[in-house]
């Protein structure tokens, strides 16, 4: 039996998360899922508060948060399945929301100054990345976005990518994703002749997609990809969990500031 798609929506709550929903409900209805929105509390309690105080107020700012989160369903184009007000880490959330039924999209906003973009480039949603099996995807939501048209896939052969993941996000996409670009960093000490085979393999498995490849090399790497992604029609950055993109330091940094959130760009993470 096929999975469901499921859509995980992180909300914190703020300003933004209107056109991350709005954004969230689009994507939901692309690709027939149904919508799940999950809030972590900071449960902010005074550390001279007894058991029972400190439960009521922890209850009192759930029974808030759950309030938000149905203010935010209504205005949206599709119903939420299940709503989410927990304490606990969001990656402790989202293993007990697993199951072999969904294939799980987790979807985060990404505005300029706000939690997700701290976490995106520190521990907590490095680690959702690294440990869970769903689809991440970061949205930068300082303004309305279409649902891309374009993957834009970063490989290297020393991370080979989840084909039947990257297939999934394929499937799902049917009829919007118009083309596929698979693109690799050469670095000075990496073969180039390696890379190339690599990506004229993917070209070939994924031709049926239109696809196409591309090399970037030079000591300015990271301005010829932005400008390079800019040319694209609204395109989705793809990148590998356990790629440099994304462990070094420089490369995420970029990844974060240039293309997603400065280039508009929907960035998605494929699991191991």
């Amino acid at each position: 039996m096929a999975k469901k798609d499921r859509i995980i929506v992180l909300i914190d709550l703020s300003d933004y998360s209107e056109n991350l929903i709005r954004f969230a409900f689009d994507f939901a209805i692309l690709v027939k899922a149904e919508v799940v929105f999950l809030h972590q509390i900071l449960g902010m309690v005074p550390a001279i508060a007894d058991n029972e105080s400190r439960n009521e107020i922890i209850k009192i700012e759930k029974a808030t948060a759950l309030a938000s989160l149905k203010v935010l369903a209504q205005g949206g184009s599709l119903g939420v399945s299940k709503f989410i007000v927990s304490q606990e880490s969001i990656l402790c959330l989202l293993k007990e929301l697993a199951s072999d039924d969904y294939t799980d999209w987790v979807f985060s906003g990404l505005k300029g100054t706000g939690f997700f973009k701290r976490i995106l480039l520190g521990s907590t949603t490095l680690a959702i990345i690294n440990e869970s099996n769903c689809l991440s995807v970061a949205i930068p939501v300082h303004g309305p976005l279409l649902i891309p048209r374009k993957l834009v896939v970063g490989v290297t052969y020393k991370y080979p990518i989840n084909n039947d993941q990257l297939k999934k996000v394929i499937a799902s996409l049917t009829g919007q994703i118009a083309s596929i670009e698979f693109f690799t960093f050469l670095q000075d000490s990496e073969d180039e002749a390696i890379e190339l085979e690599n990506l004229n393999k993917l070209q070939s498995e994924f031709s049926e997609h239109h696809s196409s490849v591309f090399l970037i090399k030079g000591e300015d790497r990271l301005a010829i990809l932005k400008e390079h992604i800019a040319k694209s029609e609204h395109p989705f950055l793809v990148l590998q969990q356990g790629s440099r993109t994304l462990e070094d330091l420089l490369f995420r940094k970029f990844t974060v500031n240039e293309l997603v959130y400065s280039g508009q760009i929907p960035l998605i993470i494929l699991s191991k």
